[in-house]
């Protein structure tokens, strides 16, 4: 029997990794929601190419935050849960594996996003727009995309208001368990 399952639910704390890795990822999601929100306002001559490499490397670093996150779960370390029990935690738990999910999802399609239009990054590189062959596939796919990344955000609203719920209506100190050490709940 582990630790956590002993400790009160209040007394669990994920790991300082985790918590970091957390919050890295909710402010990369709203960088990238509101990048994508403002690319189309640069003219097409003078800053939009730049307005949407920032969007592509902040996607890349939200890949990388993702890809280290699953790696660290898989550790002991990261792989600490806290104690589940009953349906509020199965939805919970539902709720984080499908935004993981999602934003995997969705990064995949902003690849592919890159790839059908032919973007540059900054200066860097140049890609042959793959999608230029077949009418349509550009709006599809970007589509897909844009929509995924309404979906996270409203999940993740979601997920942000049951934990505001849980810190001042149930005072349960579930919040606890994410925020960084020192802060208090």
């Amino acid at each position: 029997m582990s630790d956590a399952v002993t400790l009160p639910a209040d007394a669990f704390r994920y790991d300082w990794l985790t918590r970091k890795l957390h919050w890295l990822t909710f402010l990369l999601v709203v960088a990238l929601y509101s990048s994508a929100q403002v690319i189309d306002f640069f003219p097409r001559d003078g800053g939009r190419v730049e307005a949407r490499s920032v969007h592509i490397v902040l996607g890349l670093s939200l890949l990388a935050v993702v890809l280290v996150r699953l790696a660290w779960r898989k550790t002991p370390w990261g792989g600490r849960q806290p104690p589940r029990a009953g349906l509020g935690d199965l939805a919970a738990r539902g709720i984080q594996l499908l935004l993981v999910l999602l934003i995997g999802i969705n990064i995949l399609f902003g690849l592919l996003n890159v790839a059908v239009r032919g973007d540059a990054i900054f200066t860097w590189v140049k890609l042959p727009p793959l999608g230029a062959g077949f009418p349509g596939v550009r709006d599809v796919v970007g589509g897909i995309h844009e929509w995924g990344a309404n979906l996270i955000v409203a999940l993740a609203g979601l997920h942000a208001l049951a934990a505001l719920a849980h810190h001042y209506l149930l005072r349960d100190g579930i919040l606890r368990r994410m925020l960084p050490r020192g802060r208090a709940a």
